[in-house]
């Protein structure tokens, strides 16, 4: 009976040590992910590059079929990557929001609409309304994962529909 009750109290101690230091760590990944997540969104990639752990990772698991990109480690490459992903790219709107963070997490949900040109002969082409679930890791102050994930089918459907109304308007 002393030996659960000991038990229990020890358990009980635990785990307010980890309560109280995971207030501080959620609001520390909050200020961390939202300074981010702005860099992102302004296309600031030096910022972005400021902020990453050396060691960190990102990824986009739901871009791989659609444009071949791949999980990505380093800092610099992260870098290097989102700067070559991103080349067109001349505007980035967020809405809709909801962002939630809980300890060394942060889950940024939102809609986007984007223009870029994609290189055809200088053309304007507008995303709208692309889903996109943002979740970063944030551990000592930097981000050490960064995970992507769209609704790519709707930037598809969007652009093939530009195209084809630039080809019935080109007859």
């Amino acid at each position: 009976m002393k030996q659960t009750t000991l038990f229990l109290i020890l358990l009980s101690w635990a785990s307010l040590q980890a309560q109280n230091k995971f207030i501080p760590t959620t609001e520390s990944t909050k200020r961390v992910a939202q300074e981010y997540h702005a860099a992102y969104m302004g296309l600031e990639f030096e910022k972005m590059r400021e902020i990453l752990a050396d060691s960190a990772s990102w990824e986009d698991p739901t871009a791989q079929e659609l444009f071949g990109l791949t999980r990505v480690v380093g800092a610099d490459s992260i870098f290097a990557q989102l700067t070559r992903a991103f080349t067109g790219v001349f505007e980035i709107k967020h809405r809709e929001d909801d962002y939630r963070y809980s300890g060394h997490f942060a889950m940024m949900e939102t809609l986007l609409d984007y223009s870029f040109n994609l290189g055809e002969g200088g053309k304007r082409i507008d995303i709208t309304d692309l889903h996109v679930i943002f979740i970063y890791e944030v551990r000592d102050g930097k981000v050490v994962s960064h995970r992507d994930y769209a609704d790519y089918s709707t930037m598809v459907q969007q652009l093939n529909a530009q195209r084809m109304a630039d080809k019935s308007s080109s007859k």
